[in-house]
């Protein structure tokens, strides 16, 4: 990690040695390497020598150009993003590209079957809903006027299984009716701890993706496995798991799919806002507004660090290796630990999610910090992103065991 010597009141040994006896296990934003974090540290004073810090530095000078251009570049590689894909760095998180998905695509559909303002009714999406971020996504969809096909749910059973496959019910229109505008997943729940595994069932689109496009929340697990970019239309993620810190979204959109919107407006379609449009951003290299021109530095950091750890195919490993250490030993505390998740080939690799038996008596004495589940789910959440080590997930598998070797010795005697 390239970076300057650090002087010693900017950076104090105390701080650090408490960062490094501290495992951070939130569900977001995900902790961030202290390499890629000190590195950052004599920017903020003097970025590239130009005698401004990181913070104050205008996001149209040449020195941001370079980060923003090679933060892309980076990103380019490490996912082996092809050249039919553009890269847009945004701001309002995953939520805000729930709108924006719906908004962009209703351009490009309008303009794709040549509809007029006359033409009212309102165009189908089919969301796969398997767990609190899909079904948002889908409400989301409906506040924006389209009529959602919910081609399977998890609701009914608390979102803890993926319907079967025999299940599902993609829209399938006569020849009369147009097909619809997009069909949407999320590829990894992180509130209740589902993922696709080992990817979506894309041979059970009854369209191709060229046609109808699919679309994908990565936010969660971005930077974990490989993508096949033939599937999809759009992929984006909030940066704050897996890319760097809160503030900014990466989206991944293919070059077909953007159209301007201003044009597609006289095809009925409705007027997006200008910080919402994927054609600016991507026709401003996503500098149409003052970009959060930190956020995008410390991802450039971050993902140098993926680069010199041996890139995706070193953190898809290691991401497994974590997955199975914390597994084994939930599947093997003999019912004292319950995973959420019972199917082993649809737990998420990146969020375990589990409640303690004795309930939560027992979770409130566990003691760790930024492990409670989501408040709608309750339990037992460990986020293990990239940036935990394989090191740290074996010192919370040795916690987990000798805290239930404690707690049964306690119910013993009492």
């Amino acid at each position: 990690m390239e970076g300057e010597q650090i002087d010693e009141p900017l950076l104090q040994r105390e701080p650090l040695t408490r960062r490094s006896k501290t495992i951070n296990l939130n569900s977001g934003p995900c902790p961030i390497p202290t390499e890629v974090i000190t590195a950052s540290i004599p920017s903020l004073l003097d970025f590239a020598q130009t005698g401004i810090g990181i913070l104050e530095i205008s996001h149209r000078s040449k020195e941001f150009d370079k980060i923003i251009k090679e933060a892309t570049d980076d990103l380019r590689t490490i996912l082996k993003v092809p050249s039919n894909f553009k890269i847009l760095w945004m701001q309002g998180g995953g939520t805000g590209q729930f709108g924006a998905v719906c908004m962009n695509l209703m351009s490009w559909y309008k303009m794709k079957y040549n509809e007029t303002k006359e033409d009212v009714e309102p165009l189908v999406a089919d969301f796969c809903i398997t767990g609190a971020w899909s079904s948002k996504s889908a409400q989301e969809a409906k506040r924006l006027g389209f009529k959602v096909n919910v081609v399977c749910s998890g609701e009914s059973n608390g979102f803890s299984t993926i319907p079967p496959t025999d299940e599902w019910r993609f829209s399938s229109p006569d020849d009369a009716q147009k097909p619809p505008a997009f069909v949407y997943m999320c590829d990894n729940e992180t509130i209740q701890g589902l993922e696709y595994s080992p990817s979506f069932p894309f041979d059970k689109l009854p369209y191709s993706t060229k046609e109808v496009p699919l679309v994908s929340d990565m936010s969660s697990n971005i930077l974990t496995r490989k993508i096949d970019w033939s599937k999809f239309g759009i992929i984006f993620a909030g940066a704050q798991k897996n890319i760097g810190p809160t503030g900014v979204t990466v989206v991944f959109v293919r070059e077909d799919l953007i159209v301007n919107p201003d044009a597609a407006v006289a095809h009925g379609a409705q007027p997006i806002p200008s910080a919402m449009s994927y054609h600016l951003h991507s026709r401003t290299q996503s500098l149409h507004n003052t970009p959060p021109v930190f956020s995008i530095y410390i991802c450039g950091l971050f993902l140098k660090h993926v680069l010199a750890k041996g890139g995706l195919e070193y953190y898809e490993q290691l991401c497994s290796q974590k997955f199975h250490k914390l597994y084994d030993v939930i599947d093997n505390s003999e019912g004292f630990y319950i995973p959420t998740i019972k199917k082993g080939e649809q737990r998420s690799r990146l969020n375990i999610c589990f409640t303690i038996k004795g309930g939560g008596r027992r979770e409130r004495r566990v003691g760790l910090k930024q492990i409670k589940g989501h408040r709608d789910v309750g339990g037992i959440r460990i986020s293990s992103y990239n940036a935990v080590t394989l090191e740290q997930i074996q010192v919370c598998c040795g916690f987990m065991v000798d805290f239930q070797r404690r707690e049964l010795e306690i119910e013993k005697y009492a």
